[in-house]
C-alpha cells in the first residue's frame, strides 16, 4: 500500500507538469512562492535524500542543498525530466531491495526506518502536489488528478 501511495503521488506530481515548456516550469505566482519546476526538482531531491542517502546509506554531497531552488538555464524539460527519472528509478531500487519497511536505515548521520522515511514522503509529496494544484491553475487554468 505505501508503494502504491509514492507511485500515485509522484504521477499526481508530474501529471501537473505534463505538457509545460520551460517559462511555465519557472512561472511563479508569487515572488516568494516556488515554480513548478523547483517543487519537481525539490521533491526529486527529497527522495534521493530520504530513500538513497538515509535509507541506504548512499554518499551524497549536500552542497545541492544551496542550490535546491536552482533551475538549469538551458533544455530545463529535457533535464529536469531525466534527472526525476533517473532519482525515482533509483530510488524505487532501493526499496525493491529490503525485504521489509521495519527495517533499519543505513545511513548514519540520520538512523530511523525504511516505514518512517516512506510514510515521511507520503506526508510530505501531497503537501508539494497540493501547492502544484494551486500553481497549475493559476498558471492556465487547468485543473485535476
Amino acid at each position: 500500500m505505501a508503494r502504491g501511495w509514492l507511485q500515485h503521488l509522484r504521477e499526481s506530481a508530474i501529471f501537473k507538469v505534463e505538457g509545460l515548456d520551460a517559462a511555465q516550469l519557472r512561472w511563479k505566482p508569487t515572488p516568494t512562492s516556488n515554480s513548478l519546476g523547483v517543487i519537481v526538482v525539490h521533491l526529486g531531491y527529497s527522495k534521493r535524500l530520504w530513500l538513497r542517502a538515509i535509507g541506504a546509506d548512499e554518499l551524497m554531497d549536500m552542497a545541492w542543498r544551496a542550490h535546491m531552488f536552482d533551475l538549469p538555464e538551458r533544455g530545463m524539460s529535457i533535464k529536469l525530466w531525466r534527472s526525476t527519472g533517473r532519482r525515482v528509478h533509483r530510488g524505487d531500487a532501493v526499496l525493491d531491495q529490503i525485504a521489509s519497511l521495519d527495517l533499519p536505515s543505513q545511513g548514519t548521520f540520520r538512523p530511523t526506518t525504511f516505514r518512517w522515511v516512506v510514510v515521511h514522503l507520503i506526508e510530505e509529496t501531497p503537501r508539494h502536489v497540493g501547492h502544484m494544484d494551486i500553481t497549475r491553475e493559476l498558471l492556465d487554468g487547468s485543473l485535476g488528478r
